[in-house]
């Protein structure tokens, strides 16, 4: 449990600094697509339970985020935008799991 505790921890500061980095939905994209991108690179390895807790649950379940893009794309919807927010969802999940697919392959090389 602290292990996933740590990670968390620590994959929330990285988000954050993230977003104070680039703006709000440019942040959501590039996390969502670089922690897929790891961790489908860190899946094809084998690695300890620990570690797995750790990197994979604990950061990058918190350095990505699902809610915050759901969010987005909903702000985008009420705002009366319905086909920018249901595109911008669309693409992020999807460039989400080729990002995950490519990173397993770069793992396999």
């Amino acid at each position: 449990m602290l292990f996933i505790a740590a990670g968390g921890a620590l994959g929330a500061i990285a988000r954050w600094g993230i977003s104070c980095w680039l703006n709000s939905i440019r942040g959501t994209i590039a996390v969502n697509l670089a922690g897929s991108l790891i961790g489908g690179y860190l899946l094809y390895l084998s690695m300890t339970e620990s570690f797995q807790m750790f990197f994979i649950t604990g950061f990058l379940g918190s350095f990505t985020t699902f809610s915050t893009l759901q969010t987005e794309g909903m702000k985008m919807i009420t705002g009366g935008k319905l086909l920018k927010g249901i595109s911008y969802s669309a693409a992020v999940l999807l460039g989400s799991l080729a990002a995950a697919v490519a990173g397993y392959l770069l793992a396999a090389i």
